[in-house]
């Protein structure tokens, strides 16, 4: 929001719209027109090469549930936090394969969703960093398709906390205790928390986990790293740190100095 903000400040010599342009505008046109203005400004976001280390992977190894949900939630947290995320089918497991499949396919963590009449709805092992969710376990209670895809949704979100050594974390509302599945259906908030970034920062290294950078154009320039552009915006930034100086500076030769 602040560099939204920013981009309408700093945008009074661009063209902007009247009024009676804005007052036509619907919320998701006056959103598109601030965030054209901040890209116009910043060149959108881009991501600083050779970082982004390890892989978070979600495994799939049932079909009672689809995992439509799952994809879209960690979406939100990979743009949110820049960690590399994976979801794709796979084999199953059990608790004693687990730490071993992990390491196979190539996973820093990994969260198994497996359906298993014999499993709790949750097993987590921070320390080798795996979870296992159970769909069978949360299709109880005669839930509705709509119902059981969000609660596989919520637990996989659930899981990536637990990893990152959040458990049951205060003030993460989707963190609060859960004794039975269709508890899973009161936690409206799935926010991403900003704090987590700061506890991950701490637990994920561990597993050679660690954020791709990611940061505006025009800050990826002052910082001496940026690709080179792919569109008018960011050309336009490129040139304005690229452009040479109309009267270059010179300086007189002293032969005294070199006495």
């Amino acid at each position: 929001m602040l560099v939204l903000l920013s981009g309408i400040v700093v945008a009074a010599e661009m063209k902007l719209p009247t009024k009676e342009e804005i007052a036509k505008m619907t919320p998701e046109q006056r959103k598109a027109q601030i965030m054209a203005i901040a890209h116009r400004k910043y060149g959108g976001q881009v991501t600083k090469p050779n970082t982004g280390k390890g892989i978070v992977k979600i495994v799939n190894s049932q079909n009672e549930i689809k995992t439509d949900a799952v994809k879209k939630l960690v979406e939100t947290f990979a743009a949110r936090f820049h960690y590399n995320i994976e979801v794709s089918d796979g084999a199953s497991v059990s608790v004693s394969t687990a730490k071993a499949e992990t390491a196979k396919i190539g996973a820093s963590v990994a969260i198994y969703i497996v359906a298993d009449e014999s499993l709790p709805r949750i097993l987590v092992s921070p320390e080798d960093g795996w979870v296992i969710i159970n769909a069978k376990a949360l299709t109880v209670g005669k839930a509705s398709q709509e119902e059981a895809e969000g609660r596989l949704a919520k637990e996989s979100l659930r899981a990536l906390y637990f990893l990152g050594g959040m458990g049951q974390a205060a003030g993460i509302p989707i963190m609060q205790p859960v004794n039975y599945a269709i508890d899973l259906d009161t936690i409206s908030n799935t926010t991403i928390m900003g704090d987590a970034l700061k506890r991950f920062a701490l637990v994920f290294p561990k597993f050679g986990l660690e954020p791709k950078v990611v940061k505006n154009y025009r800050v990826a320039m002052e910082e001496g790293w940026a690709p080179k552009p792919v569109d008018e915006d960011q050309q336009a930034i490129w040139d304005e740190f690229n452009k040479k100086p109309s009267k270059p500076m010179t300086i007189k030769f002293d032969p005294k100095k070199g006495e």
